[in-house]
């Protein structure tokens, strides 16, 4: 599903008089010397302080150099290039292809600007937004492994329908946190994040795909699949809020802790998504939730490894608010689904393999369509996490705090209750 960005423009009020001709002598007199006030001081209304509307810019890969972007036939050869002409408001259209870093070695392929969204997926033909097709007219940002960041956000700013991949953030913290974020750094601000694939990234310490930091963006509909950090194979938050709905994380990899998303001190909201075959050689396969008060609504984790505890999630010093959750087959060397250490968990109307205390736990097979497994070379093979029409999860969940829609949009609930994990069951 892809938004269509709309943008509202406020006409400027007219002056006029609608009482008839008959405004006496002395008012004219007051009026006209008040008009002419303002010309002097130069604040009467001028085309320079207009706000320009606002316009889409273009481009294309195989576009000829020297076009100034405001058509097709005119595009610019690189978004980067839209990016610097545009203004708060504007969209760029990126034409499917492959975008590499236009600067030397550690250079973003691209910086994103204040409030502008740049759309990827077009085929270079389209007159509206919504008639691109990112499934097919691949559009891709690539880091070709010498990017510390493949794109760096930017706030109010929009990523929408791109595939991001070869961010090698592979330097130090002391060297402006090239060691954090390889596919996205968002250091201090809030872009929105929509129906873009993170594959291949990699950081030496947070954030293999995505690193946050004192924000709150807005993550949805994104995938993230085979990307590596020391914390949060894919996602790293750092005194963040963000909020991530209708996510998977798929085989991603943590050397220590939190194979899919490490929280540090922060409020994460993760609704409808789901995390399988992330793999932590320490702490929390799935999640790691450090001195952070995260919840996670509707969301499926099964096939995640930690070699020591929580499969699906760890908590440690921090508070983690689990709800019509599914935690299912996930490995650990203690066999937990969920731990904490000096923390609090609290899950209510999940099943948890094992068990858990709390209202409306189960501990019963979710009977997932099909559950993914891991193959005998290591390699983890997805499963379909919909639900038959025999699993417990079915009518089982509560409304309080429940998304009105699952991962697929379908409207929740469909039968007498809200059903458990990412999916809702809608069919006999």
């Amino acid at each position: 599903m892809f938004r269509t960005w709309h943008y509202k423009h406020t006409a400027l009020p007219m002056l006029s008089d609608r009482r008839g001709q008959s405004l006496a002598l002395g008012r004219l007199t007051l009026l006209c010397a008040f008009l002419s006030t303002l010309i002097f001081i130069g604040a009467c209304a001028t085309d320079s302080q207009v706000s320009p509307e606002p316009q889409v810019l273009y481009v294309r890969a195989e576009a000829v150099d020297g076009g100034d972007g405001t058509s097709w036939e005119t595009a610019f050869d690189h978004p980067q290039d839209a990016l610097d002409a545009a203004r708060d408001g504007d969209q760029v259209w990126v034409a499917q292809g492959i975008y590499g870093p236009l600067g030397p070695a550690g250079d973003e392929v691209v910086r994103l600007a204040t409030g502008v969204a740049v759309l990827g997926g077009f085929t270079g033909t389209e007159s509206e937004a919504d008639q691109r097709a990112p499934e097919s007219a691949v559009t891709v940002l690539d880091g070709q492994g010498s990017s510390y960041h493949v794109v760096r956000g930017a706030d109010r700013a929009a990523l929408d329908g791109f595939i991001v991949t070869g961010g090698n953030a592979n330097g130090t913290l002391a060297n402006g946190g090239t060691d954090t974020g390889g596919g996205m750094f968002n250091g201090g601000v809030s872009p929105e994040i929509r129906n873009c694939l993170f594959t291949g990234n990699s950081a030496n310490y947070w954030g293999g795909a995505i690193y946050n930091e004192d924000n709150n963006p807005l993550i949805v509909d994104c995938l993230f699949e085979n990307n590596l950090a020391e914390f949060g194979g894919a996602i790293g938050n750092r005194r963040s809020e963000p909020t991530i709905i209708n996510a998977v994380f798929r085989g991603n990899v943590s050397l220590t802790s939190g194979g899919g998303i490490t929280n540090y001190d922060g409020a994460p909201t993760v609704i409808n998504s789901v995390f399988s075959g992330n793999i932590s050689t320490a702490l929390g396969g799935a999640v790691l939730n450090n001195k952070s008060d995260a919840v996670f609504t509707n969301c499926s984790f099964t096939g995640n490894k930690a070699l020591l505890r929580g499969g699906g999630i760890f908590t440690y010093q921090g508070r983690a608010h689990v709800t019509n959750c599914i935690l299912w087959d996930n490995r650990t060397g203690d066999g937990t689904e969920i731990a904490e250490m000096d923390g609090d968990v609290t899950a209510q109307f999940s099943i948890v393999q094992g068990g858990y205390a709390g209202t409306g736990n189960q501990d019963t097979n979710p009977d997932f369509i099909r559950e993914g497994q891991w193959g005998a070379d290591g390699q983890w093979m997805e499963g379909d996490y919909r639900l038959t029409s025999l699993s417990p999860a079915v009518d089982s969940g509560t409304a309080a705090g429940a998304p009105s829609f699952d991962a697929d949009y379908i409207h929740r609930p469909q039968f007498r209750a809200h059903d458990l994990g990412a999916f809702e069951r809608s069919g006999p």
